[in-house]
């Protein structure tokens, strides 16, 4: 395809006549159409991966200082924070565990209402 672009812009130049192309067969123009298909594919997918890469650096630029880009991607700030976190939600999974052995919620249903208010088949 770029060949052909600059044949006809050396013709454009120089003022000789375009060259008649000889007949191919039809084997040799499929063969054609399915290397011009890959270079097309291969251009495609190569463009793709540069704008892919482009985004992916714009959205970093952009959100770089902002709170929850930091909390994610930052190591200094994420880390602490999932330590943090974790560490509450297992004082919490430990409080629930202590309840539950406790008894404290026997006294409810599946449905979160008190066992005396329940006719025990799911209503009231």
């Amino acid at each position: 395809m770029n060949e052909k672009i600059k044949e006809d812009k050396e013709r454009q130049r120089t003022g000789r006549r375009r060259e008649p192309e000889r007949p191919r067969g039809s084997r040799e123009a499929q063969e054609e159409r399915d290397k011009e298909k890959a270079r097309i594919q291969a251009a495609y997918d190569t463009y793709k991966e540069d704008l892919q890469a482009k985004m992916a650096r714009a959205f970093v630029s952009e959100h770089k200082k902002e709170q929850w880009f930091r909390e994610r991607y930052v190591p200094e700030v994420r880390d602490p924070l999932r330590q943090q976190i974790s560490e509450f939600r297992r004082g919490g999974y430990t409080q629930w565990e202590q309840d539950l052995e406790s008894g404290t919620f026997d006294e409810f249903s599946l449905e979160g209402l008190p066992k005396n208010d329940s006719n025990g088949q799911g209503g009231l």
